[in-house]
Parts: structure tokens; sequence; C-alpha cells
């Protein structure tokens, strides 16, 4: 799992420029003006500048050049877990998919299969749902469609 990790390059600065301006549209900002999205983009792109130096999206979180950067990717892995568990997270189909092109890891607790069937049913809830007045809302529909994922321990 790690050498396939390893051999799979990180998207390109096009591709990844993309999926942020879907995860605006996603959450229904078209601006950089609302504080918590602002704040996500900075800490992303924090952490893409990490992975062109380091060559991977393993944050140690008492990283000294940037400590709120292991902490940031810490709650981003937190909040992945709660989306799994269906208790909330605050992680939407753009976002994970922008961490994913990073080639983010998620951690011990979480299961890159796991994460890719959260995805490919938030994919499938994101066509069935209609746009309403632009903005999709397809984490509440995945809530309710998506299949449950089998448990880490099993």
């Amino acid at each position: 799992d790690v050498a396939n990790y390893l051999a799979c390059p990180p998207c390109d600065d096009a591709k990844i420029n993309q999926l942020l301006t879907e995860a605006r549209k996603e959450a229904g900002q078209f601006s950089l003006e609302d504080p918590q999205l602002c704040h996500w983009e900075v800490m992303f792109n924090r952490l893409r500048k990490y992975v062109a130096q380091h060559g991977d999206a393993r944050v140690p979180q008492g990283f000294r050049e940037d400590e709120s950067l292991g902490t940031w990717v810490k709650h981003q892995r937190t909040k992945m877990s709660n989306n799994l568990k269906r208790v909330g997270g605050g992680l939407t189909l753009k976002k994970i998919e922008a961490l994913e092109a990073v080639r983010f890891w998620w951690g011990l607790s979480v299961g890159t299969e796991d994460v890719a069937k959260y995805v490919a049913a938030l994919q499938a809830s994101h066509a069935a749902v209609p746009a309403r007045e632009g903005i999709l809302r397809v984490e509440q529909a995945a809530a309710v469609s998506a299949p449950p994922l089998p448990s880490p321990t099993a």
C-alpha cells in the first residue's frame, strides 16, 4: 500500500486549483471572503508547499517549521474519521478530493479503502442531487443514501 502511494504522483497544480474552485462552489461560497473557507485554503496551500518540499503529505504533528500545519493535518484526519462514522466531520467531497490529489495520508485509523468508498458514495449522491440556486448539497444526500462502510476492525 505504501509503495502504491509513493508511486502515484500528486495531481498537477491546475487540477488542484480546479478542485479548490469547486470546493468553494460546493460550499456555496464563490469568493475567499468567508474566513472558514479561506483558512482551509490557506492551510491546504501550506500543505501543498510541504508536499513540494518533502515529497509526501505526512506532516508530523510537532512539525517545527510550521506547528499549526501539523495540527491542521491532524484535524483533517479527525474530520474524515467523523465523516466515515456519519457524525458530522466537515469535509466536503471537493475538499476530500483536493486532499487526495496531494496524496494526503489519512493516518492509521482511517483506511484508504474506506475513504475511496466514501468518496464514491458522495460522487454518486452528487450526480443524483440537482443543483439548487447553483449550490450542491451533496453531504446531506450522501448521509442519507450512502451505504454503510465496514468498521475499521473488520
